[in-house]
């Protein structure tokens, strides 16, 4: 099985799409793909529901964590 083009060239219109309508949020996560993510870093993720629930959850990076990692920031070149 093979990557589709058409699917990448779908997803790539609508991360761009996401980056203009979310320009501090991609500005961050570009900061930190250029910093890069060290072993020990907490990341941690909050949602809060339109409801006012709220969901918060973190993991601190261990050395088998920075492939996928490395990874993730790199999908975007």
């Amino acid at each position: 099985m093979g990557i589709d083009p058409m699917k990448l060239f779908r997803m790539k219109k609508v991360i761009d799409d996401f980056k203009s309508r979310h320009i501090r949020f991609y500005k961050f996560i570009e900061d930190m793909r250029n910093r890069g993510i060290e072993e020990g870093t907490v990341i941690e993720i909050q949602v809060k529901t339109p409801d006012g629930q709220e969901y918060v959850s973190n993991f601190k990076v261990l050395p088998e964590d920075k492939e996928l990692l490395t990874n993730i920031q790199n999908l975007n070149g």
